[in-house]
C-alpha cells in the first residue's frame, strides 16, 4: 500500500488512472511524465492474478494498493 497526502483525484478521473498515457489534469500544472507508471505496475499486478486500485478523496491524498493471490508451493 502507498499512501500519498497530497491534493488527491476527482473522482471522474479515477476510471482511467490505470490506463496507458493517462495523466490526471491538475489545474494547468506543468509535469513530467508519459502516463504510463500506473498502466505498467498494473499490468505486472494484472499478469500475476492480482488486482490494483485506488482511493482518493479531494484535499485529502490518495491511497494505492494492489493484492496477489497466494499460491501453495508444495
Amino acid at each position: 500500500m502507498v499512501i500519498d497526502k497530497g491534493r488527491g483525484i476527482s473522482p471522474d478521473k479515477l476510471p482511467h488512472l490505470f490506463d496507458r498515457y493517462y495523466r490526471v489534469d491538475t489545474g494547468g500544472h506543468q509535469y513530467s511524465g508519459l502516463g504510463l507508471g500506473l498502466y505498467i505496475y498494473n499490468e505486472i499486478v494484472k499478469k500475476h492474478g492480482g488486482v490494483m486500485g485506488v482511493e482518493s478523496r479531494l484535499e485529502e491524498g490518495s491511497t494505492f494498493w494492489f493484492t496477489l493471490p497466494l499460491y501453495d508451493t508444495q
